[in-house]
């Protein structure tokens, strides 16, 4: 079995021995296995080492985290997010080893697997290098930075502003979810165009971000989510009438219950999926 694992041209003999491998070692001959299995060319086999990887200790795995980079390098973004997942923990407390790990790099899947696993980490100091990541030619990078700097609250007041007038709709969206969770009196102008947003998942964000919470004495954020249940869409619509329920007017949920009937089924599973998520 070992024999086919190390040496077998193909990828699937090779991934059916790992897997025999993974089943009949264990402590530091089957890291070693996995580790091996790490360096293989083949993303399927690569693929066996990462469900395996989630049942070892961080202790363990530390003395070779180096060496867990490389599984970044996949295109499929949930293997990638695994990995993130691993990594993060490992480099808590040295994450400037990683940010030179990404600064070094010029593929696209680790850079933006590292950027993940930054993100994860959220040490408030990352905030300069995740600028830079805004600031990249490559939309994807820039997706994915804005996202995962939005989900550490990376992103003062000053970034979100600037990438609220973004060209791509996604950095949009996320610069208005993080400004929604910081959402104060003097910053709503700032949010007021994207009402007009041509996206409509960009309005959708803005009727949700105005729902989060209640701003004393500022009646702006129930007159925009006024102005938002009358958009075009539906999906932005009801997203503004749950915002109102949520704020406390009256009438919302029967208005909301009332746009849910404009909407196909699959339409109707996105919106319930995403309240539910939201809470």
């Amino acid at each position: 079995v070992e024999g086919s694992f190390r040496e077998d041209p193909d990828p699937a003999v090779r991934a059916q021995a790992l897997n025999v491998l993974i089943r009949r070692v264990h402590g530091a001959p089957l890291l070693e296995v996995i580790l091996k299995g790490i360096q293989d060319p083949s993303e399927k086999v690569r693929g066996e080492v990462v469900p395996i990887l989630q049942n070892i200790s961080p202790q363990e795995l530390k003395g070779n985290r180096e060496r867990l980079i490389p599984l970044l390098d996949s295109p499929l973004e949930e293997m990638r997010s695994q990995v993130a997942t691993l990594l993060a923990p490992l480099y808590r407390d040295d994450w400037a080893t990683l940010a030179d790990e990404l600064l070094g790099t010029s593929r696209k899947s680790r850079i933006l697997g590292l950027i993940e696993t930054l993100g994860r980490i959220g040490d408030p100091s990352l905030t300069p290098l995740f600028s830079r990541f805004l600031e990249n030619r490559e939309t994807e990078i820039r997706e994915t930075a804005v996202h995962w700097a939005q989900e550490a609250g990376l992103l003062n007041e000053g970034l979100l502003a600037h990438l609220l007038e973004d060209p791509q709709e996604s950095v949009r969206a996320s610069a208005v979810r993080g400004m929604g969770r910081q959402l104060k009196s003097e910053s709503l102008g700032l949010l007021v165009p994207r009402a007009k947003d041509p996206s409509t998942r960009v309005r959708t964000e803005l009727g949700l971000a105005l729902g989060r919470s209640k701003l004393a004495e500022d009646k702006r954020p129930v007159e925009l989510l006024e102005q938002l249940t009358r958009d075009l869409h539906p999906q932005v619509r009801i997203q503004a009438l749950v915002s109102l329920f949520r704020l406390g007017v009256v009438g919302s949920a029967k208005r909301a219950e009332s746009a849910v009937s404009d909407l196909e089924m699959k339409e109707r599973e996105d919106l319930l999926h995403r309240l539910d998520r939201e809470g």
